[in-house]
């Protein structure tokens, strides 16, 4: 879909590709799907569902803000190397 939706999960090296509706309901759906998956594989437990990365905002890079602009230069240190899931859209 348009705008393309990256998933940056435990392997940010290796986004997935967010191909579920465009709505608020549906992303926001995907979101807590994956974030169940991360939690549970960090707390060691098997995944019922969801798919392979994560999703959500960037809480400690964001300035509060709930949406903030990645550019070549902060895209490494703010998404690729924090510890937080992140929901990028290109």
């Amino acid at each position: 879909g348009f705008p393309s939706i990256k998933i940056f999960g435990n392997n940010k090296r290796s986004p997935t590709d967010y191909q579920g509706g465009r709505t608020a309901d549906a992303i926001v759906e995907q979101a807590l799907n994956q974030l169940r998956t991360i939690a549970n594989e960090r707390l060691g437990k098997r995944s019922g569902g969801g798919g392979g990365g994560s999703s959500g905002g960037g809480g400690s890079g964001s300035g509060g803000k709930d949406a903030i602009e990645l550019t070549d230069s902060n895209f490494d240190s703010t998404v690729i190397e924090s510890e937080d899931a992140w929901l990028v859209e290109f």
